[in-house]
């Protein structure tokens, strides 16, 4: 496709008028789209969306029944390979018995909320093993007592994590138990990750029987790893509500994150001893790291020496190292507020990664939606904790980051309001770290104060809410609690648990559907998340008057003529800056550059020009976004 722009003279007295020297009178502006890479460098994934399955078990459900006589039953048991109410969830990658050597674990609650049952009567729990295709390959269900789960209305079991040492025939399933009053980590159980019995996870080898579950629908006991008394440790870990594995090897630990203290107490750590075979042994606390730690750090917020810190979320990387994203109050907080921290296996030293001093905007502009819009690390969901971490770091050395695009869409921030009002929450995946700039080595961050973006590489999921890698929840604004988490996969994969609210409440069956694991994997054409189109250009106009790009334009010389760079399909990214140039030589800056800073969340994407040298010009235009840099030259 080309387009001629061409500049004709008006004289005294003349209508249209072609002057005899075309070369000094005329522009002719041929359109040759050149396309810059669309992400940050030439070796940042384009990701895909290579699954999606699961979805709500409305028929157990049954309104609130729990008794699987709603519409499509009766259903005896809860429908395999679909949820009722996730809690939590882990993907193991080193599961030979396993399709593609993956397996992911979700474990969900089958029966009413806990704090809504009558004295004596326990809790209902599942915890699935799927293939990466969504097949059941095994089952463990439990009830949990009463005086554990009772008056927890967002769930005692609150995380899962897999120890599976690579060749391994057997892992080892870990869940946290938090108790009654929500202040402290009652125990870790666990199960195997074998099926001895044909769809049955198996109880893991080495370990007693635990006492506060009763198995059910001939499932297999649980086993107890550490009991309350053993992971009471000075000061107690409140609110606990993230598990991963440290280190490897020989120097492996089961790591628990939540607060120092009751309510009030800083973020903390504290890991759990394993034995190096890939067994399991009955355990102490044997490392605590506190976010009081970093208050001396000069590029440390005040938020995270604050009383109030906690944890959002705790994941491991390939080389055992832990990250933990942290958040101001006690039910999330906002852009500002989040710091991703980086720990060793043993708990000794700590790492900012991100935080509210790098947070994009976050210095420069008040506006909340921009915040949310370009903080790296965006918005921990708030009020009950996540299935999944909300940063994880990937296989292949880049992190992932749920963000929220605006705040604008965020309905616990749009404020309580009575009645059923409800806003939809479009979420996204951010692709950060391993560079900083194209060509250049990363910084260590997870985010960047100024444009270019250039630690956030790019957008996985599609944050318009439709189409292929759509993250969305519909959520009851002033409810709390979106309840999607995070999890690494193989070869940089990232898999995705929207977990949906607990129906009722004058919160409808129909906006809690989704339910849905969804796996975005990198290299594949399949169904790709929405990217900057490879051939769409910017437009232009004259006198209003759409330019047609299909043949030559001749314009009077110092006329205005307009150009719009928002045809460009960028689809779920964001863009954070436009800029034009009209003298054919980059080199000296852009002579237009409209940035979010200036424009609020979304700069504005038109320029207008007067030319007035008459010939062939240049007219290059650059959009940068979370996507990277795009570029087009005519």
């Amino acid at each position: 496709m080309a387009v001629h722009l061409r500049i004709f003279a008006r004289t005294a007295g003349s209508s249209r008028r072609r002057l005899a020297r075309p070369a000094a009178l005329l522009l002719a502006l041929a359109l040759a789209a050149v396309l810059a890479p669309a992400v940050a460098s030439a070796a940042t994934p384009t990701y895909s969306e290579a699954h999606r399955f699961g979805s709500f078990d409305s028929t157990w459900y049954d309104g609130g029944a729990f008794d699987g006589q709603g519409a499509g039953g009766p259903e005896t048991a809860p429908a395999p390979g679909k949820f009722v109410q996730p809690a939590a969830f882990a993907v193991d990658t080193n599961d030979a018995t396993a399709p593609d050597g993956t397996a992911v674990y979700v474990l969900d609650r089958t029966g009413p909320e806990p704090s809504t049952l009558a004295p004596g009567t326990p809790s209902q729990w599942r915890l699935q093993k799927l293939s990466d295709t969504g097949a059941v390959l095994g089952v463990a269900s439990f009830a949990l007592n009463e005086d554990v789960s009772q008056q927890l209305s967002f769930g005692p079991v609150s995380a899962i994590a897999v120890d599976h040492q690579s060749g391994a025939p057997a892992g080892t399933v870990y869940l946290l138990v938090r108790s009654g009053d929500q202040s402290l980590a009652q125990e870790v159980i666990a199960f195997s990750t074998a099926t001895t019995t044909p769809g049955k996870l198996d109880s893991p080898a080495g370990l007693p029987a635990d006492t506060l579950t009763t198995p059910t629908d001939g499932s297999n006991p649980a086993g107890l790893l550490s009991t309350a008394a053993q992971l009471d440790v000075d000061p107690n870990l409140g609110y606990p509500s993230g598990l991963a594995i440290a280190g490897t090897g020989a120097g492996r630990a089961l790591a628990i994150s939540g607060r120092a203290g009751f309510l009030a107490g800083p973020a903390a750590v504290d890991t759990v001893a394993l034995t190096a075979s890939g067994g399991v042994q009955v355990g102490d606390v044997v490392d605590t790291w506190s976010s009081d730690s970093l208050a001396s750090d000069p590029n440390a917020p005040a938020s995270i020496a604050r009383r109030g810190v906690t944890d959002n979320g705790l994941s491991s990387a390939p080389d055992g190292s832990l990250t933990v994203l942290l958040s101001n109050g006690l039910s999330g907080g906002t852009s500002d507020d989040a710091d991703v921290i980086k720990l060793n296996p043993t708990l000794s030293t700590a790492t900012i990664l991100a935080s509210a001093f790098n947070n994009l905007f976050s210095a420069t502009n008040a506006s909340a939606d921009l915040n949310a819009q370009w903080a790296a690390i965006s918005l921990p969901t708030p009020g009950s904790p996540a299935p999944g971490s909300q940063v994880v770091p990937l296989s292949d050395g880049h992190y992932a980051a749920l963000f929220l695009p605006s705040l604008a869409n965020f309905a616990w921030h749009a404020g309580s309001v009575s009645g059923a009002t409800y806003t939809p929450s479009n979420y996204g995946i951010r692709l950060l770290g391993a560079e900083s700039a194209p060509g250049q080595a990363w910084d260590g961050t997870l985010s960047n104060p100024d444009p270019p973006v250039s630690s956030i590489l790019n957008t996985l999921g599609n944050t318009s809410g439709v189409g292929a890698c759509a993250i969305s929840l519909q959520t009851q604004q002033g409810a709390g609690g979106s309840s999607i988490g995070l999890a690494a996969g193989k070869d940089g994969a990232v898999w995705v648990l929207i977990g949906g609210q607990e129906p009722g409440n004058d919160v409808p069956e129909a906006l809690t559907g989704s339910r849905r694991l969804i796996e975005l994997t990198p290299g594949s054409t399949s169904q790709a998340c929405s990217q900057p189109s490879a051939t769409s250009t910017f437009g232009a106009s004259v006198g209003g008057r759409p330019v047609d790009a299909s043949g030559p334009i001749t314009v009077p010389l110092g006329t205005t003529v307009d150009f719009d760079g928002s045809a460009l399909d960028y689809g779920g990214g964001t863009v954070s800056q436009y800029q034009w140039d009209f003298d054919g030589n980059t080199s000296n800056g852009y002579d237009v550059t409209n940035t979010a800073t200036e424009n609020g969340p979304t700069p504005l994407a038109t320029a207008s020009h007067q030319f007035t040298t008459p010939g062939p010009q240049t007219v290059s235009f650059q959009e940068t976004g979370d996507f990277g840099v795009v570029q087009r030259t005519a």
